[in-house]
């Protein structure tokens, strides 16, 4: 048995290593935190689709042939298999720590008994709640043959014991983490931009912008000073632009674009409500960021966004456009309520603290190592 300083652990995160999203804030949190704390840290990323952070190491794994129509012909793409055959050589991990479930963890547990290493896997959200066609056949046995599966929900945990069924490896929830010292509200107080409403998040259909700017229009008809604010880029932002122009709200909405995250938390520190308009989510990193900032949030029901607003933001059904601007116009019409809100808001963003989850995977480490 191996104690839990000093292990060697590999990472492999099967998202886009470009995209500067909430399950890649958190692995390279994850990552800097296990590694401060003594521990060695391997990390390779499956994807690029844009220029990438210098120290993100992408590892490309493919199928050699999968049919799509009924799921069969898993044949292993000999050249994958080397890449990460190599890589695990150099890294000799203790532990092989994969995020987000997709087929290339099955490369990693076909390597296992190779290497004789622990194997656990995290599901981030749609990963298990909307995955690719292709993706679909690989995760019941993902699911079964684990050593430790984590998932970052309640609603997550649930839904990888339906896929497994009896045979799913033993489920622990583990919620995102943030740096509650950086995301914190200012420490002077400044002007705050009263009707600034903000989200942050990739501009793609599941993270429901368009559901947002249709509500958004109708909060204008009450707040004509209001603005919006959306802090990210993706597939569909030309799509939400020209949505934007459609319902004659132009010039109330700001596509900020990529921002770094000491402009994410200027602009959250200086806008007065974070909107969270969802379609599917995990434990949303961006939503834990705006409490940390003292920002009063609405989120729809999905994932773990109840569990994070139970007693300090308001939880509006998906696609439902007239809740989710009732929901706004009212955070407005009452502005005593909201503050005396912020006065929890800080404090439940404590229970998210990327320490807290580190603490958590190094006891799960210790107890895998020692099975």
């Amino acid at each position: 048995m191996k104690q839990c300083s000093g292990l060697r652990l590999f990472m492999f995160s099967a998202v886009d290593s470009s995209h500067p999203g909430g399950v890649q804030t958190l692995v390279d949190s994850l990552e800097t935190g296990l590694k401060r704390r003594g521990h060695t840290v391997a990390h390779a990323w499956s994807e690029a689709s844009g220029p990438r952070p210098k120290d993100r190491k992408v590892m490309r794994l493919h199928l050699r042939s999968l049919d799509e129509a009924n799921g069969t012909g898993r044949t292993v793409h000999i050249p994958s298999m080397l890449r990460i055959f190599w890589a695990l050589l150099r890294a000799r991990p203790d532990i092989v720590h994969a995020h987000y479930l997709t087929f290339r963890i099955d490369y990693l547990l076909r390597l296992r008994r190779w290497f004789g290493y622990k194997l656990v896997v995290t599901a981030h959200g749609s990963d298990l709640l909307r995955p690719w066609q292709q993706e679909r056949p690989f995760l019941p046995s993902i699911l079964t043959n684990a050593d430790r599966i984590t998932s970052v929900s309640r609603d997550l945990a649930q839904a990888a014991q339906a896929i497994g069924g009896d045979r799913t490896a033993p489920i622990e929830i583990i919620r995102n983490g943030i740096d509650t010292e950086f995301f914190s509200p200012p420490a002077e107080p400044r002007a705050v931009e009263a009707q600034t409403v903000v989200n942050v998040g990739r501009l793609e259909p599941v993270k429901g912008q368009d559901i947002l700017l249709s509500a958004f229009a109708r909060v204008l008809d009450e707040y004509p000073d209001a603005k919006l604010l959306l802090i990210g880029d993706g597939g569909a932002k030309d799509e939400l632009v020209r949505k934007a122009a459609f319902l004659g709200i132009s010039d109330s909405v700001e596509f900020a674009g990529m921002l770094d995250r000491e402009e994410i938390r200027d602009r959250l520190q200086a806008s007065s409500l974070f909107v969270l308009p969802s379609r599917s989510e995990g434990t949303p990193v961006a939503l834990i960021e705006a409490l940390a900032c003292g920002l009063n949030c609405i989120g729809t029901d999905v994932g773990g966004v109840p569990d994070v607003l139970a007693d300090v933001g308001t939880v509006v059904p998906p696609e439902d456009v007239d809740a989710l601007a009732m929901a706004m116009i009212g955070h407005y019409a009452d502005p005593q309520a909201a503050q005396a809100l912020r006065s929890r808001i800080r404090a439940e963003a404590e229970r998210y603290s990327i320490d807290k989850s580190i603490d958590q995977y190094e006891a799960l480490y210790r107890d895998l190592l020692r099975e």
